[in-house]
This record gives C-alpha cells, sequence and structure tokens, in this order.
C-alpha cells in the first residue's frame, strides 16, 4: 500500500543539516495525556434508593423484634420476683403463726394439743391451696402475655412483609390525559370478522369483483 497520498509532517533531512538529532519535534510527536483520567461520582439511580429503602426496612425489624424479646423477658423476670415475693410472705405467715402457738400457754398446749395440730395443718392446707391458686393465675397471665406479643410479632411481620417491599406494593397506573374526553376513538371501527369460504365463487373478492366490473 502506498503512502504518497499522506502528507509529510516530518520531511527529510539533508546531510547539510547541522542541527542537534532530535532538537526539533513535531507537535505530533509531543505526548498527548499528561493527565489521569478520574472516574466521575457514582449518579443515584432507583435502584439504589430501592435498595437503600429495602435495608431501612430490614433494620426496622430487627429492632422491632429485638423489642418484642427484651419485652418477654422482663415479663418473665416480673412475674417469677412476684412469685418468689409471694412465697416468702405465705412462708413468713407460716413461721409467724407457728410462733404464736408455741408463746402460748403450757396448759393450753397441753389440753388442746390436738385441736392445735388439727386447725394448723386446716390452715395449712388453705394455705398451700391459695399459693397453688396463684400460681396458676400467673401461669395464666404469662400465657395470655405471650400469646399477645406472639400475635403482635406476627402482625408486624405480615406488614413489614406486605409493604416493606416496594416491588410488591400497588402501583397506581396513571390515566391517559385523553381518557375522558367525550369524542374518543370515534374512528375506532369494529373488528370483522373473516369470513372465509373454500370456493372461488362465493367469496367475498369474486363478489366484489362481479359488483364492480361485470354488473
Amino acid at each position: 500500500m502506498t503512502t504518497a497520498h499522506r502528507p509529510t509532517f516530518d520531511p527529510a533531512r539533508g546531510k547539510s543539516n547541522t542541527q542537534a538529532a532530535g532538537s526539533i519535534s513535531h507537535t505530533r510527536s509531543l505526548p498527548s495525556h499528561t493527565k489521569l483520567k478520574y472516574r466521575y461520582a457514582r449518579i443515584s439511580t432507583n435502584t439504589d434508593a430501592m435498595r437503600k429503602t429495602l435495608l431501612e426496612n430490614e433494620g426496622g425489624l430487627k429492632q422491632a423484634a429485638t423489642k418484642l424479646v427484651a419485652e418477654q423477658q422482663q415479663a418473665e423476670t416480673q412475674v417469677q420476683d412476684s412469685e418468689k415475693e409471694l412465697s416468702d410472705e405465705v412462708k413468713a405467715k407460716i413461721i409467724e403463726e407457728n410462733r404464736d402457738d408455741d408463746d402460748s400457754g403450757s396448759d393450753d398446749e397441753e389440753s388442746d394439743s390436738d385441736d392445735s395440730d388439727s386447725d394448723s395443718d386446716d390452715e395449712d392446707e388453705l394455705l398451700r391451696i391459695e399459693l397453688e391458686r396463684i400460681k396458676q393465675e400467673r401461669a395464666q397471665a404469662k400465657a395470655r402475655e405471650e400469646e399477645r406479643l406472639a400475635l403482635e410479632e406476627a402482625k408486624a411481620r405480615e406488614e413489614q412483609v406486605a409493604f416493606g417491599n416496594p416491588l410488591m406494593n400497588p402501583v397506581a397506573i396513571k390515566r391517559k390525559w385523553n381518557e375522558d374526553v367525550v369524542f374518543r376513538n370515534q374512528t375506532k371501527q369494529a373488528r370483522k370478522e373473516d369470513s372465509y369460504v373454500n370456493d372461488l365463487i362465493r367469496s367475498d373478492f369474486h363478489r366484489k369483483f362481479m359488483n364492480r366490473y361485470v354488473r
């Protein structure tokens, strides 16, 4: 391939040229790219915004779950403390009654020993029954509280799943500007059904041709 059509940017020099070699250079021989190219700042898109929203919703769900767990633990601790206090009170009451019985006269103890034993046994039985009833009430209240917390947690999880993901939210379709126009789609005609007949004489094309050019 010839290069005769190309311009001579660097003409040949004769032997009479006394200039130092390389002292003259063409503009195209100079370095052109002298600066580094840096990346531009990333432009935020709808995907980034959606991802950020999903992460925020996920963080809120985790915080709600942590709060529910903390409330359950606090309720259990309160129930245990109340049961412990109640048992201590019952024990103190029993000890006090026994002490009062011991402080009574020796004559009364000898004469009414059988009656006092039976009365103390009855009182102990009543206290034991009362303690069992209180424990059952505490257990039922605890079960109801756990059930309520579980229902609230499930409801919060369902709402988070239903409305936390923007992709699953209902999208409102925008109506066109000519949706409510009075004379809309006047030129639109209903599509005619194809009446295909496997007979050239009875076909629509043959009938139109005969009506136009023969009759």
